[in-house]
């Protein structure tokens, strides 16, 4: 299981390209995420949750930070970058924001505004998909001047639970 993956995770990668210039090289951390705890995803899914692997599981590059879970046999993505907006204070989204948050993936996608979820949401699936089962279907979201992206295996109730998730990571977020 673990070598699958690692497969997805390859997959996961490759479709969560950032979009920015040169990046410094991010750099590994401890095995616990900064973003949210075990015990936040696993009250969140329902299922004892764990970070996917000590040594690949959580990378910090500067404001961005990226946590990859395993949680009821599943694989979940944490995604937080930090300031991502330089104008936090207008409650929703401008036209200019909404099209930075779907520059956040790199991918053949389609995407669909959310409410309910932050400031502003898309739900971001995979345009082809026969590949659906392979790649994760994120929840990308606004909350004042940071984006979360919450990540789950494409499947039928992937927006319950990538909804969830987001808004179970909010609410650990320190005030």
């Amino acid at each position: 299981m673990h070598k699958a993956l690692m497969t997805v995770v390859a997959g996961v990668a490759a479709s969560l390209s950032m979009t920015s210039g040169v990046l410094a090289a991010p750099m590994a951390q401890a095995a616990a995420c900064p973003v949210a705890a075990d015990d936040v995803i696993a009250g969140a899914v329902g299922a004892p949750a764990q970070i996917l692997d000590p040594d690949f599981g959580v990378t910090v590059d500067g404001t961005d930070t990226e946590c990859l879970f395993t949680a009821g046999g599943s694989m979940v993505l944490v995604r937080r970058e930090a300031n991502y907006f330089a104008d936090s204070s207008a409650a929703g989204v401008t036209p200019e924001q909404a099209e930075q948050l779907r520059l956040l993936i790199r991918d053949e996608l389609d995407y669909v505004p959310v409410g309910g979820v932050g400031d502003a949401a898309l739900w971001a699936t995979v345009r082809d998909r026969s590949l659906a089962p392979e790649r994760m279907a994120v929840l990308i979201s606004k909350r004042g001047a940071d984006v979360f992206t919450i990540g789950v295996m494409d499947k039928p109730d992937a927006l319950d639970r990538a909804t969830t998730l987001t808004r179970a990571v909010f609410a650990a977020q320190a005030p």
